[in-house]
């Protein structure tokens, strides 16, 4: 894991969000397994923009999934609670997961 900034826009505004990008492996894991208080912001990186497909199992806390588009605007936003599917109604490219504290 790597950390990076990331530029986000959202209705019109920009927002920078630093967190930890994931490689091809780390990205099965994610936030699973992780304790609530030691839980960074992570970002996923996606080959091609894509339905994404995500799931909060062995995910014990709430956490923010914000899917962007290659230009890294907001396509969707929800709040994933544990033990849940989730399925992105638009392709994204990039995916953060960021953990509710």
């Amino acid at each position: 894991m790597k950390e990076k900034k990331i530029l986000v826009k959202l209705r019109g505004k920009k927002y920078s969000l630093k967190g930890k990008e994931l490689s091809g492996f780390e990205q099965f894991f994610g936030l699973m397994f992780k304790k609530k208080e030691k839980a960074e912001i992570l970002i996923f990186k996606m080959k091609k923009p894509k339905k994404i497909k995500i799931h909060s199992f062995f995910v014990f806390f709430p956490f923010i999934a914000i899917f962007l588009n290659s230009r890294k605007e907001v396509v969707d936003i929800k709040v994933i609670k544990p033990f849940k599917f989730f399925f992105s109604s638009k392709k994204a490219k990039f995916l953060i997961e960021i953990p509710i504290k």
